[in-house]
């Protein structure tokens, strides 16, 4: 779909362009002029627009990416009647010129206007994923907020950087796009980073939250800003549970003159006496359910010298500038200052993994018959062989001649199942930061014969996710899912093993992450 997305871009912004070169030089300079007004006209009363339209009801979902749009388009509409009435005429110019130049300000033209809509987009309640293009987000192995993809023609990044250099040169003023929303086409793309894959909230009433204090200290390597926010009942995902992804949160610094302010992002979070990490893209910050309010305190990692000047939530802005800076009481330090010492090749030491190691082509707790699979999960003689399906904690037995037994095993192997969730001898998250890209994971016999993974089983509170793809494996962390520091949920990857062979180890990437002895009888 982002191939197609990018297709769509590049062909609207050809059409635009060739439709203002046949126009001419004149008339495509003067409709450029009119959209970079319209634009700037647009970002400078879209906030408070936004403030007056969002009332509580459904509408706030959408109000930051309509209200965009909507200022865009009628101011550009408003400028163009207004530029038709005092030129109603074009200018002779030589052919060659009308399309080669008025080609390039109608390109221009068409950026600009792609770019608006784009961002405006973004801000809307949909899908992380616009048509593939996701932009800004958590990487799912690491869960740091990155770019995790682009555009051909980034339109939106050219526009967002258009419109913040003007806000501090030609158009400034005492409240710049640069200083106050920097990096419009990021933060556009960051709200949709919401609980689900974005069914969650990605709009905030400023009445909804307030920040109670701003703490400040230093666990040695680095220096940690700590805001405590209260959310009132309003902030609740559509009135269920607050969910809040660490992209939708944001603490930007002063800046001076005509440079960018630093932006942070955090990485851990405390509810009540409760420590939670940023570590996975299913980490959440998560109110306590039944409850109509949350007091959260967020742990930002900043640079030396940095001084907060906005909190932005669901790209609602909240002004830091005149609470007091304090230092952070001693029941925080120790609480967000526990120790984050890296583990190398050379201090990283396996365990013994046979606890957690297990021939067995097994699905329970699962109990579902050949009728109820979905069209994504196949089947032969009652055993899964391929696809991927979720299957709910439902009590009922099926019937037992239609039960899926388990997992299919091909002819001279057996299904082995190990468990690597975190925290148990397996635990291959505690290397996600230290892994490149492309390691891969592998179960290695006494020959040192690899075996790569064909699924895997995951665990959740709503029901357990089975993934098979023995045709093609599953070699890279990229395609299993980051389990939350939490302990709620569970990994067990499943492996295709020859029969009669002895396993030794498991490895991820360099990493040996656990030893054993296991002898994988013939499956009889």
């Amino acid at each position: 779909m982002l191939i197609v997305f990018n297709i769509l871009i590049i062909v609207l912004g050809g059409l635009i362009a060739y439709w203002w070169a046949n126009q001419g030089l004149f008339s495509a300079l003067l409709h450029l002029l009119c959209v970079i007004v319209a634009g700037a006209i647009a970002l400078a009363f879209w906030e408070p627009l936004v403030g007056v339209a969002m009332r509580g009801t459904f509408f706030d979902h959408y109000a930051w990416g309509v209200t965009l749009v909507v200022l865009f388009a009628l101011s550009l509409f408003i400028l163009r009647l207004i530029a038709d009435r005092l030129a109603p005429f074009n200018v002779a110019l030589p052919h060659w010129a009308n399309m080669v130049f008025g080609g390039a300000a109608g390109a221009a033209a068409a950026v600009l206007t792609l770019g608006v809509f784009v961002i405006g987009a973004g801000f809307v309640q949909s899908k992380s994923a616009l048509l593939g293009y996701r932009g800004w987000g958590r990487d799912h192995r690491t869960a740091e907020v990155r770019e995790l993809n682009s555009m051909w023609v980034p339109v939106d990044r050219l526009t967002a950087e258009f419109y913040s250099w003007l806000s501090v040169t030609s158009l400034s003023s005492g409240r710049p796009l640069r200083h106050f929303a920097p990096d419009l086409h990021r933060q556009a793309t960051l709200v949709r980073d919401s609980y689900k894959d974005g069914t969650g909230q990605i709009a905030l009433r400023p009445s909804e939250a307030s920040v109670n204090n701003l703490y400040e200290m230093s666990d040695g390597a680095r220096t940690h800003i700590l805001v405590d926010v209260h959310f009132d009942n309003g902030a609740r995902d559509f009135g269920s549970q607050l969910t809040l992804s660490s992209s939708q949160v944001r603490l930007i610094g002063e800046a001076r003159g005509t440079a960018a302010p630093e932006v942070f992002h955090p990485v851990a979070w405390r509810r009540e006496n409760e420590f939670f990490l940023f570590d996975g893209v299913t980490s959440y910050v998560t109110s306590v359910p039944g409850r109509e309010y949350a007091d959260i305190i967020f742990d930002f990692p900043v640079s030396r010298g940095f001084q907060p000047a906005f909190l932005q939530i669901r790209n609602t802005r909240y002004d830091l500038r005149r609470t007091r800076l304090k230092q952070a009481p001693t029941s925080l330090v120790a609480m967000f200052g526990r120790s984050t010492d890296v583990e190398t090749p050379e201090t990283f030491s396996p365990k013994p993994i046979g606890s957690v190691l297990t021939v067995s082509n097994d699905i329970r707790p699962i109990n579902v018959s050949t009728n109820m699979l979905p069209p994504s999960m196949k089947e032969s003689d009652k055993f899964l062989t391929r696809g991927e399906a979720t299957f709910g904690q439902s009590g009922e037995r099926p019937a037992p001649g239609l039960r899926i037994k388990g997992i299919f095993e091909p002819p001279g192997t057996r299904c082995v199942k190990l468990d690597v969730s975190r925290n148990g001898p397996a635990d291959i998250f505690r290397l996600l930061t230290q892994v490149p890209e492309n390691a891969t994971l592998a179960l290695v016999d006494s020959t040192g014969t690899e075996y790569s993974p064909i699924g895997y089983m995951h665990r959740r509170q709503d029901g357990t996710e089975i993934r098979l793809r023995p045709s093609r494996r599953l070699r890279s962390i990229e395609q299993f899912p980051v389990l939350p520091t939490s302990g709620t949920e569970s990994l067990t990857l499943i492996f295709y093993v020859t029969e009669e062979v002895t396993l030794t180890a498991f490895r991820f990437g360099d990493y040996t992450v656990g030893t054993c002895n296991l002898f994988v009888p013939e499956n009889v």
